[in-house]
């Protein structure tokens, strides 16, 4: 319900708040102080598909790395192992880090 009883500074300091409030989550999103690029929804949209590609990227390098040799990694380097170990370990780190919105299944 609308409230009739604020002044003209109440409404301004209300506005203001306002303003702030979607500077602030635009800059979380985007990670610095900036005005939008494109507007404020659709930066985080586009913050959101570039963070769904990555996600589907990584998903893919994963697949590939796991089956290289058939999945048999002991035909590789020893060297190769631990470094395909080290981006697996990387990787399944970051997907649990991950918002529920962007996390498959």
């Amino acid at each position: 319900m609308l409230n009739t009883d604020k002044t003209a500074e109440e409404w301004k300091a209300d506005y203001e708040g306002a303003c702030k409030t979607v500077a602030m989550m635009h800059a979380a999103a985007v990670g610095e102080v900036t005005g939008p690029t494109r507007g404020v929804v659709e930066d985080v949209a586009d913050l959101r598909a570039a963070l769904l590609a990555m996600r589907d990227a990584g998903e893919m390098l994963w697949v590939v790395l796991a089956n290289v040799s058939g999945g048999d990694w002991t035909l590789q380097t020893p060297e190769w192992q631990e470094a395909a170990a080290r981006w697996r370990d990387a990787y399944f780190a970051a997907v649990r880090l991950a918002p529920k919105a962007v996390q498959r299944g």
